[in-house]
């Protein structure tokens, strides 16, 4: 189900498998469906399946709403307009995971052969910008790892890529500027956790949090002195951390101010998780029992 705010009222959401990592354009979204994949706008009402298998990584749409680009066998975009899929490689390692600005161009998960000491081949995992309508290909970085997920902290600029297999998940800085590749937390579960908003890109590791910039460079570094372990964390605006603090019944939701170190209890709640509004100044959590939600603000 989707809450629909506007109209107060839960919308069921079609043919769905799991929507936790769905992408949204305005109203609609393109989520992986029970077989393929699909597309479901909640305002109207209007649903479109396609794809063939479902594969690990979800659909991502447009910022546009014009084209959902997905992996089946290769790289492939779907047509919102026409209905239509558009096959544009037959590389079964081309993953999409970044749309750009201009809405035609793809950041992609993809491998190169190159040669090995011994005369033989291997494949390396990269990252590529791919154009849907000349299928122009461009390098943009050799990755050490394969791409577990990846978002944008400011388009165009600034993307924080996940990467790990079963001998755990790290987190990237990408800078699109000058194309450096850095390393910011081992986040395999448990050990750290990471944030972006307004082009920033925070950590939480132990005690320490850390705020990186649109480069980044540190803009600050500082240390909790507040016990308990925390089971999840968020950036908020311009330079806070929500965190979720493990208590006896439940879990403290705290603000942590990273130029003061001020830690504020806001509330406690039933359960590890809310979604944040886009400006960060209020959330909306499930209340005890999972049977209805709870709105708050972020003071």
């Amino acid at each position: 189900y989707v809450l629909d705010l506007g109209r107060k009222k839960y919308v069921e959401v079609p043919n769905a498998k799991w929507i936790d990592t769905v992408s949204w354009s305005n109203n609609a979204f393109a989520y992986q469906a029970e077989k393929g994949y699909a597309y479901f706008d909640v305002a109207t009402g209007e649903t479109k399946t396609f794809g063939g298998t479902t594969d690990t990584f979800p659909p991502i749409i447009s910022s546009d709403g014009s084209y959902i680009a997905y992996a089946n066998n290769g790289l492939a975009v779907f047509s919102i307009k026409t209905s239509k899929a558009i096959v544009l490689t037959q590389n079964i390692h081309d993953i999409p995971l970044l749309w750009k600005a201009d809405d035609k161009t793809l950041v992609i998960s993809t491998t190169a052969t190159v040669s090995t000491s011994s005369d033989g081949e291997m494949a390396k995992n990269k990252l590529a910008e791919f154009h849907i309508g000349t299928r122009a290909m461009r390098d943009i970085v050799a990755l050490p790892q394969p791409v577990k997920q990846a978002k944008w902290v400011a388009k165009n600029a600034l993307a924080l890529i996940s990467l790990g297999a079963d001998d755990g998940t790290f987190d990237y800085g990408l800078d699109f500027s000058n194309g450096n590749l850095s390393l910011i937390a081992e986040t395999s579960e448990g050990i750290a956790f990471t944030g972006s908003r307004d082009g920033k890109i925070a950590t939480l590791k132990g005690a320490r949090l850390t705020l990186y910039g649109a480069h980044l460079e540190k803009i600050s570094d500082l240390k909790r002195t507040s016990k308990g372990n925390i089971a999840n964390f968020f950036l908020l605006p311009p330079t806070r951390a929500l965190l979720f603090i493990e208590k006896d019944k439940g879990y403290d939701i705290a603000t942590f101010d990273m130029e003061t170190s001020v830690e504020t209890v806001i509330k406690n709640i039933w359960l590890p998780y809310a979604v944040l509004s886009p400006t960060g100044k209020n959330a909306v959590t499930v209340n005890a029992g999972n049977d209805n939600v709870d709105f708050f603000d972020i003071q």
